[in-house]
This record gives C-alpha cells, sequence and structure tokens, in this order.
C-alpha cells in the first residue's frame, strides 16, 4: 500500500466516522510512493460550494506530459462518486 501522500487541507461534506475509509481510496487512486511536490486541489458541488480541499502530490514528469491533469480527471470522477463533486480547480483554474 502506498504511504498517505494525499492530505485533507478542508473537509466539509465527509462525515468524521468516514474520513479514513476515504482516505484509504483517495490515496489509493491519487498517492504516490515519491513525488516532487503537492498542489492544492479544490473540489466543488453544482452550486460552486467548496466540498473539499486536498494536496495532491505530483511528479515533474506529470506536469511536463499532462498526466496530472488526467490524474485529477479521474481523482474528480471519484470524488463525484464519492459526494457529488462536479468540479474542481488547481492552479487557479477550473478542470
Amino acid at each position: 500500500m502506498k504511504k498517505q501522500s494525499v492530505t485533507i487541507q478542508r473537509n466539509n461534506v465527509i462525515p468524521k466516522w468516514d474520513i479514513e475509509n476515504f482516505k484509504a481510496l483517495i490515496n489509493r487512486k491519487a498517492g504516490l510512493n515519491q513525488y516532487d511536490g503537492k498542489k492544492i486541489v479544490s473540489f466543488y458541488d453544482d452550486d460552486m460550494g467548496c466540498d473539499m480541499v486536498l494536496r495532491i502530490p505530483y511528479t515533474n514528469k506529470q506536469l511536463e506530459n499532462g498526466d496530472f491533469d488526467n490524474k485529477m480527471l479521474y481523482v474528480l470522477d471519484v470524488m463525484a462518486d464519492y459526494v457529488g463533486s462536479t468540479s474542481c480547480k488547481f492552479d487557479g483554474q477550473f478542470l
């Protein structure tokens, strides 16, 4: 299992009793054993209310070849299924 490299900066939707399950899931989907840094990624609902803010690890190679964007689309799908998020934002832009 990968170490807990994805961190939760703000949580407005997941109850405390379910947070450990969510951490395990999100780290399986987006965690990295080695990374160059972390990006702050915000997830929003239909009304643009902030569901959650995560710090998600990246490698410089992911940024160069666009794999980080693809990874965020995948994580957005996970967030949509888990809590109903419909959009995400990082580096000042919505994906």
